[in-house]
């Protein structure tokens, strides 16, 4: 990640560049965000944020805000699928990649063959939301 990549997320959150003129309509509204003028990377791992008034708060209502104003999106993700919040488009860095997902019932994930870490032998997840009832 860089910090091209978080200018990249803020500016898609609040219309403030890199072709995102309009607020996203989820977040548009987040009264701590109404004073930000803009969000510029300024080398490879320096954001500024720039305010209309000081926002010594920042950092505390960032940590604090929905959870997926804190995840942040592939560009590249962005850019080809538009809507990452299709599952068929899930990216991430993490150890599991999600194989299949039914909506409300169940999730399978397996092993990201890229991971950095350690896995311990696990190869596969499933995770079940509910028991789907059968009629036998």
């Amino acid at each position: 990640m860089t910090a091209e990549d978080v200018a990249f997320h803020y500016h898609r959150l609040f219309g403030l560049g890199s072709g995102f003129a309009k607020p996203s309509p989820f977040h548009a509204s987040v009264s701590s965000f109404k004073d930000l003028i803009s969000v510029t990377a300024t080398d490879r791992y320096t954001v500024v944020f720039k305010w209309k008034t000081r926002n010594p708060e920042f950092i505390m209502e960032t940590l604090q805000a929905p959870v997926s104003s804190q995840c942040l999106e592939n560009p590249k993700a962005v850019k080809q699928w538009g809507n990452v919040n299709d599952w068929h488009h899930a990216v991430g860095t993490g150890p599991f990649i999600l194989k299949n997902f039914e909506p409300g019932i169940a999730a399978t994930l397996v092993k990201n063959p890229n991971y950095w870490g350690t896995m311990n032998g696990i190869r596969r997840i499933s995770y079940l939301m509910r028991i789907a009832s059968r009629s036998w």
